[in-house]
């Protein structure tokens, strides 16, 4: 449905898990994936130049899709996101 409503999208602001996550008051493993998404939006949108992420788990495999999927990228923000290593911002320092 997004894809279909946003055709052109060039920037994206995905929250996965609540709040009070930040305070361990989410069961583990409840949610929060954003490889779905990323997957989706490889597909989709080419071009696109900005991904901002808040609460989400991304893994190296991910970033490294990111990286390697969009031409154009030039912005990744990840606030209290997990699940990643230094590789995998390294995949994105390397190739964005």
């Amino acid at each position: 449905m997004v894809i279909k409503r946003f055709p052109k999208l060039r920037s994206i602001t995905l929250k996965g898990k609540p709040h009070f996550a930040d305070f361990n008051l989410v069961p583990e493993g409840w949610g929060g994936y954003v490889c779905p998404w990323i997957k989706a939006m490889a597909v989709a949108y080419p071009c696109l130049e900005e991904i901002r992420l808040k609460r989400m788990i991304i893994s190296d495999d991910c970033l490294d899709l990111i990286a390697k999927s969009f031409k154009n990228f030039t912005v990744l923000v990840l606030t209290s996101c997990e699940g990643f290593t230094t590789d995998g911002l390294a995949a994105i320092a390397a190739n964005c």
